[in-house]
């Protein structure tokens, strides 16, 4: 009888996991809320481009959050009954040493190859994400920047970020080829399969990259605000937090290529790096809406 010896996996429910939904819950709560007050100061028929995409990144926060969940290498998760029913026994391969693969049953090898499959699928939940904020960015800019020099700036922009999203896919899809060996798991995988140095790099210039062009453009606008220079000095530090966005970038690449390969150190980063630029765009949108 083929029998899931558990390995690969651990008992209860990680901390790192505590922390993710505990900052996927304040980053929802915070989209829920512009959201009731868009629709309370606008209405429905006033949403524009940028509330649409809050919408998709709603989507995009919970999938990235359960499928790292279901991905996780602990395989008795206290929600078992709820939403995330399939994280009962997963693993990855990343997780998995040449002298553990003589312990593997079929069972294992299996459980281990769908949650190696989740962990691709976070992958490009947490791409698409980091990616609907910035739309929400240009859409927001493309409203209060109507009939001015800045509007074409944007314009560009949509085409630039837009690009830099499809060469995330494709280093993400076509960094590990054939396909099938993200998720194999005996032999082991190779490390561009399993750890996928090259998503950490390739997202992560691209992030920096699109994010300081975002960072560029209510720059003019504050300078063109007749009000006095010390509140122009308050608004460009708020605006600058975008600077902080930047850093969680860097920090997430550097600290997930030098600590210990592990999926729980990748996902937590990765949750990490996602919620501050879920709480930088809210705050960005709030403060620009009051100039």
């Amino acid at each position: 009888m083929d029998v899931d010896t558990g390995v690969g996996v651990g008992l209860g429910w990680p901390q790192y996991l505590v922390e993710a939904w505990g900052l996927t819950g304040l980053g929802l709560f915070i989209m829920f809320t512009r959201y009731c007050v868009r629709l309370r100061t606008v209405g429905i028929k006033g949403l524009q481009g940028d509330d649409a995409m809050v919408l998709f990144t709603i989507a995009f926060t919970i999938l990235d959050a359960s499928t790292v969940t279901i991905a996780c290498e602990y395989c008795r998760c206290l929600t078992h009954r709820l939403i995330l029913t399939l994280a009962d026994h997963k693993g990855q391969n990343i997780d998995i040493t040449e002298d553990m693969l003589p312990q593997l049953t079929q069972a294992d090898i299996h459980r281990l190859t769908v949650g190696s499959k989740y962990e691709l699928t976070a992958w490009y939940s947490y791409v698409s994400l980091i990616y609907t904020l910035k739309f929400t960015m240009l859409f927001f800019y493309k409203r209060i920047t109507f009939n001015s020099w800045h509007a074409l700036m944007v314009k560009w922009l949509f085409y630039v970020v837009g690009i830099a999203y499809v060469a995330n896919m494709f280093v993400v899809t076509f960094g590990c080829y054939p396909v099938q060996k993200n998720w194999q798991v005996s032999p082991i995988a190779p490390w561009k399969c399993s750890f996928r140095t090259q998503n950490f790099i390739g997202t992560a210039v691209l992030n920096i990259v699109t994010d300081a062009l975002l960072l560029a453009i209510p720059v003019p606008m504050l300078y063109k605000l007749n009000i006095p220079l010390r509140k122009k000095f308050v608004i460009g530090l708020v605006l600058s937090s975008g600077l902080f966005v930047i850093a969680a970038a860097l920090v997430r690449l550097v600290l997930s290529l030098d600590a210990t390969p592990s999926a729980a150190n990748i996902n937590a980063w990765g949750i990490r790096e996602t919620v501050s630029s879920i709480l930088e765009t809210s705050f960005r949108l709030y403060l620009l809406t009051l100039l």
